[in-house]
Order: C-alpha cells, then structure tokens, then sequence
C-alpha cells in the first residue's frame, strides 16, 4: 500500500472537521478555482472555429462533445440579413419540438377550461 494511499484512508477516517482544521479543502477549492479561472479566460479568446477545431484535436473530428458541437456551429452559422441585422438559423428538430409542446400546453390549457366551465355550470344549477 503506498502512502499516498494510506493518507487517503486516515483523512476518510478523521472525518470533514479535522480536514477543514487543517485547511486542505481550502486549499484545493483555492487551486480549482484558479485553474477554473484559467481555462475560462482562455475559453473566451477563442472564436467558435477555434473552439471547434481544438474539440476535434482533443477528441476527434465528430466525437463527443454533441451538445457543444451544436452550439458551435449554431454560432458559425449565424447569418446577415439583407436588412444588416443577424438571426441565428433554428435547427428545425429543436423547433419541431418546441411547437410540440406549444400545442401540447395549449391542448391541456383548453381541458383546464372546459373543465372549469363544467364545473361552473354543475354549481350554478
């Protein structure tokens, strides 16, 4: 058993409050954060073509990462107007399901009512 091991099996058996007492929680949150804070500056500097060329350099051209993908070529297909202004290009599944459930909601908005009219009309006799 190595001692790093060893170190691990003593911290689960001192319990949260003697690690906090000794401060590594803080000290890895500390860290994390500052990493975290590294990856988002360096995040941000990158254009969508940049972003999606270092996902297919990191895993592959295509693989993983789907929802991310999509939102990335969402922003790269992002297309001028002839009046100037931009509109993003809806994927149409996404609409398909959106006015799905529109028209579900709106179907169970219309039960709601005729039932409260039943309702209404049974009290009033």
């Amino acid at each position: 058993m190595s001692i790093d091991s060893k170190q691990t099996t003593k911290s689960r058996r001192e319990g949260p409050a003697a690690r906090k007492a000794r401060g590594i929680p803080e000290r890895q949150r500390e860290l994390r954060n500052a990493e975290a804070t590294a990856r988002d500056e360096s995040r941000a500097t990158r254009s969508p073509q940049e972003q999606l060329a270092l996902l297919d350099e990191r895993l592959g051209t295509g693989v993983g990462a789907k929802r991310e993908r999509e939102r990335l070529l969402a922003q790269i297909t992002v297309r001028r107007s002839p009046a100037g202004s931009t509109s993003v290009v809806r994927r149409p599944k996404r609409a398909a399901v959106v006015a799905a459930k529109d028209a579900k909601r709106q179907a169970a908005n219309e039960r709601l009512d005729a039932n409260i009219i039943a309702a209404q009309a049974h009290v009033s006799q």
